[in-house]
């Protein structure tokens, strides 16, 4: 095999594999990757939720929205 061709074999190989690493990572998302992002969302809305809840929270709510002083 000559250098040329040897060096066309790897280019082509490096191609191959960056193509299929971009496929790969710009196909869209599965059913199963789509239902675990929507749960995962859900149960960070219900931890947020609980503490907005709190009573600690509650009373220092007034406290935390006033804007700080510059």
């Amino acid at each position: 095999m000559t250098t040329e061709a040897a060096d066309l074999q790897s280019a082509t190989t490096d191609y191959e594999a960056a193509k299929a690493a971009y496929d790969e990572s710009t196909a869209p998302a599965s059913a199963s990757e789509l239902q675990s992002a929507l749960s995962s969302i859900q149960n960070a809305q219900v931890s947020l939720n609980t503490l907005l809840a709190s009573p600690q929270l509650l009373r220092r709510r007034p406290r935390l929205l006033r804007p700080k002083p510059t």
